[in-house]
């Protein structure tokens, strides 16, 4: 565990305009035969058009229902009650789940440079020194995030539009005193002029490529997994929680493994993924990175392994 102070092509194409086609799962498109098994339905999914799926800097895609069940409700309530013993100002209520930005992620290099991504070519001009590590050595460009469609989520203005993060490497989440293994920037939308592949330097960690697709809908368990990429919300802890010094603060996203888009959804047979080089992003056993925004406007991150 770490905490620190944080200073295209025609099958790519085709998948974003295969997203069209979940049109058939919204409400009453499949068969009674086709529904995954009932849980307790909440939220936005009580409405009649449901969760909604987006491209991660586009337009509303099509409504689909889905259904889930609470986790982590529990454990905020359980820790906002002892930011507010600790007299820390807690802004969100624990009586219920937060609205999130759950993130599902396609192979490839998106058309769209600004859209949130993992690894790859950065939304990022080329004019600007590259981020390098006290030895002199650049930071690998590690994933970045886009908020075009995510900023009601938040109650207070973000410094930007896109997040870049910076990682040291596959060991970033080892402990740093110093707080030096991550960097982020932040890039407004509108961009033209960007960096181009010869101008990203080579740094020995070659990730595999990722673009995300969100889900709009409640800060609870979907399809069974637990600790998944979101924007907003809570984090869904691997151990014991956020230490003390995060209270107060408000979870701005959560990275995990990534996690494709659900087989009951997936339009794309196979594993499209195969044959492209770099390996996939992980932090240590099944790492967990968040990012938080705290309450002076300044970010932190957290770690953690199981």
């Amino acid at each position: 565990m770490q905490r620190g102070r944080v200073e295209t092509s025609a099958p790519i194409l085709a998948m974003l305009d295969a997203l069209s086609d979940l049109a058939e799962l919204r409400n009453g498109s499949r068969g009674p035969e086709d529904a995954p098994p009932a849980t307790r339905v909440t939220g936005d999914a009580a409405n009649e058009s449901g969760p909604m799926i987006r491209a991660a800097a586009g337009g509303l895609r099509d409504h689909f229902p889905t259904v889930y069940e609470s986790t982590s409700v529990a454990s905020r309530a359980a820790q906002e009650a002892e930011a507010r013993y600790q007299g820390f100002s807690v802004e969100t209520e624990p009586d219920g789940p937060e609205t999130v930005d759950e993130l599902f992620w396609l192979p490839g290099e998106p058309p769209e440079r600004s859209v949130t991504k993992v690894a790859g070519l950065p939304y990022r001009p080329p004019g600007l020194p590259w981020p390098m590590t006290v030895n002199g050595k650049p930071f690998p460009f590690f994933a970045q995030f886009c908020f075009a469609d995510s900023r009601e989520l938040f109650d207070r203005r973000l410094p930007g539009d896109v997040l870049l993060v910076f990682a040291r490497g596959p060991d970033a989440y080892h402990v740093d005193p110093y707080q030096r293994s991550l960097r982020i920037e932040w890039m407004p939308l509108g961009l033209s002029d960007l960096v181009g592949p010869g101008a990203v330097p080579a740094t020995g960690w070659d990730l595999l490529p990722f673009f995300g697709v969100h889900l709009r809908t409640d800060d609870d368990r979907h399809f069974g997994e637990w600790c998944i990429t979101k924007v907003g919300g809570w984090p869904d802890f691997v151990q014991d929680g956020l230490p003390g010094g995060f209270l107060g603060g408000r979870l701005l996203v959560q990275v995990a493994p990534p996690q494709r888009v659900p087989g009951r959804w997936d339009r794309w047979p196979g594993t499209p993924e195969v044959g492209l080089p770099g390996e996939e992003l992980a932090f240590g056993d099944a790492g967990v990175l968040d990012l938080m925004l705290m309450s002076d406007g300044t970010f932190d991150w957290w770690f953690e392994c199981s």
